[in-house]
C-alpha cells in the first residue's frame, strides 16, 4: 500500500514503517526515521560516558575537605580537616584507618578524652604512672628501705629508676593507690610483728599501711588517698616495720603503685 502526502510517500513494511522523503530537485531520498535511530544510538552512548566523566571528576574534587585555616591546604593521608587559627591545633580523619585524630593542645599519651559541663572536649590525664616491684630485701626497725618500683606505664617518663621516685609533671589533685606483702622471719624471741609500706611526698610520710601477723605468713596490705601536690614534688614507696629485739629478716614479696591525675590546680 503507498499514498502521496505532501511530496513523502508512508510505506508499511512488515518490520517497521519508514517515512521516505523525496528531493525532486537534487532526486535525493533518505529516511528520517533511520536518522532519528542513529541520533539516538549516539545519545544513548554518550550519556553515560558523560555521566561517568562527571562522576568521576566529582569524587576527585570532593575527595578531601578541608575547613577553617589554610582551607587550600590539607595532609595527603586525611579525607577531613578541621584547622584552627592557633597553630597545631586541628581534627582530621585518616582516609584509610577513618581513625580520628584531636589535637587541641591539651593531647598527650595517654591521656582520655572527656568533656566539661558545657560539654566542651579535652584531653585528661587519668593513670599517669603505674609499676611493680619483685622480691626484695628490706631492713628492720622501721628503716624504710625504698621499694624498687618498675615503670609498666609512664607515658611521660616522670619515673627516676636511681631515686626511686616519681616527679609530678603538673599541680592537682591525684589519687594514690599502692598494695604489696610482706613477710618476716624471726631469729630471737618475736614470732609476732608489724609491717606494711609507707607513702612519702617530698620526704614527708603521709600514710602507712601495716599489719601484724605471725612470722613466715603473707601480710598483705594496701591502701588508697587523694593528695593534693604540687609540680615537682616527689612520690616514693618505702617499707614500714615496727621496732623489735633482736635480728629479723623481712622480704617485700610483691608491690604495687598507682598513680592517677584527677583535677587539675
Amino acid at each position: 500500500m503507498q499514498s502521496v502526502l505532501s511530496g513523502a510517500a508512508f510505506e508499511t513494511r512488515k518490520d517497521r514503517p519508514r517515512v521516505i522523503t523525496h528531493n525532486t530537485k537534487n532526486n535525493i531520498t533518505h529516511t528520517n526515521l533511520e536518522v532519528l535511530n542513529t541520533r539516538q544510538i549516539f545519545t544513548k552512548a554518550l550519556c553515560p560516558a558523560l555521566f561517568a566523566a562527571m562522576l568521576f571528576a566529582s569524587s576527585s574534587v570532593f575527595a578531601q575537605v578541608k575547613i577553617g585555616t589554610n582551607p587550600t591546604t590539607i595532609n595527603a593521608a586525611n579525607n577531613l580537616e578541621v584547622e584552627a587559627s592557633t597553630a597545631g591545633r586541628k581534627t582530621s580523619i585518616d582516609k584509610t584507618t577513618g581513625q580520628v585524630t584531636i589535637a587541641d593542645g591539651t593531647q598527650k599519651f595517654g591521656r582520655v578524652f572527656t568533656s566539661d559541663g558545657n560539654g566542651a572536649g579535652s584531653w585528661q590525664a587519668g593513670v599517669v604512672f603505674a609499676g611493680y616491684a619483685t622480691s626484695q630485701s628490706v631492713e628492720q626497725d622501721n628503716a624504710g628501705t625504698i621499694i624498687n618500683i618498675i615503670p609498666d606505664f609512664d607515658p611521660e617518663s616522670a619515673w627516676n629508676s636511681a631515686t626511686k621516685e616519681y616527679t609530678i609533671s603538673e599541680a592537682g589533685y591525684y589519687s594514690i593507690s599502692f598494695s604489696g606483702i610482706n613477710i618476716f622471719d624471726d631469729g630471737y624471741s618475736n614470732p609476732v610483728a608489724t609491717g606494711g609500706f609507707a607513702l612519702q611526698q617530698s620526704g614527708e610520710t603521709i600514710q602507712i599501711t601495716e599489719m601484724t601477723s605471725l612470722e613466715n605468713r603473707d601480710m598483705p596490705v594496701g591502701s588508697a588517698l587523694v593528695v593534693k601536690a604540687a609540680a615537682g614534688d616527689k612520690i616514693k614507696l618505702i617499707s614500714s616495720t615496727q621496732f623489735l629485739a633482736g635480728p629479723q629478716t623481712w622480704t617485700m614479696k610483691k608491690a604495687a603503685m598507682t598513680i592517677s591525675l584527677m583535677v587539675k590546680d
